[in-house]
């Protein structure tokens, strides 16, 4: 890795520099790391950064974890308006809720797989709120299970 320039920037799995999510500029040898507190020093729980899915997974604590008031753009990469939440997310992504993915994609990667079908599964039977609970009844049950099931291998490329 050269360089890394920008605001909100996520470094993760580099050997060249320290792994690390924050607001800060992060320059080619450098990184400026000193004591914010909106740099986070663990996994930033990204969806697939292997084949270049870099959005946040539900739990993920860059969400909310960044410094809104270096933010002076609108919209992330994807064009989501850039808060969502009760300040920016770390990284090139805002994590949104709902929105943009097939029905049935409980873990918001954009592809109905064995994943959100395991999700639902290991939620079976919890009430509340839960993003397992597919169809917004409160509680995750056999109708939640259809969903996945019926929307099985959508927006897989498959």
């Amino acid at each position: 890795m050269r360089a890394i320039m920008g605001r909100t920037p996520c470094l993760w799995g580099t050997k060249t520099l320290r792994e690390a999510c924050g607001d800060e500029y992060h320059y080619e040898g450098a990184a400026m790391l000193g004591g914010k507190k909106d740099i986070i020093y663990q996994d930033p729980l990204i969806v697939n950064a292997q084949n270049g899915d870099f959005q946040l997974q539900q739990n993920s604590p860059c969400i909310d974890a960044g410094d809104s008031s270096v933010v002076n753009w609108s919209t992330d990469l994807f064009g989501n308006p850039r808060i969502q939440g009760s300040a920016v997310d770390i990284g090139a992504f805002e994590y949104t809720t709902g929105g943009g993915g097939p029905e049935g994609d409980v873990n918001g990667d954009g592809c109905v797989d064995d994943a959100d079908l395991l999700i639902v599964l290991f939620n079976f039977g919890q009430a509340g709120s839960n993003p397992a609970d597919v169809n917004g009844d409160s509680v995750v049950d056999d109708a939640d299970l259809l969903i996945v099931l019926f929307n099985f291998g959508q927006g897989c490329g498959r």
